[in-house]
Formats: structure tokens, C-alpha cells, sequence
């Protein structure tokens, strides 16, 4: 593990509701792609969604980013976390609703 394996592709959905959604979504890209152990190739257009479950909450921008990395799923994910709470999310809201937004699931 730990950004040493056989490089792989890999999906991320990623999405913004408050402040300046693109920004925040630019700021969760940038800092993923400025990991030695992840490289972005791609991401798609934006899309503006209505918000599900929790509905009394901004409109999303969603979008996904395709990558490259050397890090195992779980290792992924952590450092996903770890932007996220960088960037000022803040998880179990109860609400549904993101409090941050870094823009990265």
C-alpha cells in the first residue's frame, strides 16, 4: 500500500452546495491532483442537481474527476477524507447536508 502499487484508474464523483460551488470544486481537484500518489486525467462537465433526502439545502454542482493513482481503494478514500476536512468539511451533520464544501465525496 501507501502510493506504491501498479497505478490505477479510478472514478470519483465529487460535488459542491455552498458558497462558491465552483471554486470548491476547483480547490478539492487541485489538491488531489497536487498528491505525489494521484494524478487527474479527466473531468466531466458540471452538472446543477436539486438536493435529495435532506432537501432544505442549495442546489449541487456535481461532476466527476477520472484519475490515476497508486493508492489501494481504502487508501483513496482516506485521503479523500483528508481533503475534504482540509478544505472544511465537516462530516455527520445529521442533516444530510455538507458543511464544507471541498467538493470531493
Amino acid at each position: 500500500g501507501s502510493g506504491h502499487g501498479e497505478p490505477r484508474e479510478a472514478v470519483i464523483a465529487v460535488g459542491s452546495n455552498q458558497g462558491d460551488r465552483v471554486a470548491n470544486l476547483w480547490r478539492g481537484i487541485t489538491a488531489l491532483a497536487s498528491r505525489g500518489d494521484t494524478d487527474v486525467l479527466q473531468y466531466a462537465s458540471l452538472y446543477e442537481t436539486a438536493p435529495a433526502y435532506f432537501t432544505a439545502q442549495g442546489e449541487f454542482l456535481n461532476s466527476a474527476v477520472l484519475v490515476s493513482t497508486t493508492l489501494a481503494p481504502l487508501e483513496l478514500l482516506d485521503a479523500l477524507k483528508g481533503i475534504e476536512a482540509s478544505l472544511g468539511r465537516k462530516l455527520g451533520g445529521g442533516g444530510g447536508e455538507d458543511d464544507d464544501d471541498g467538493g470531493v465525496p
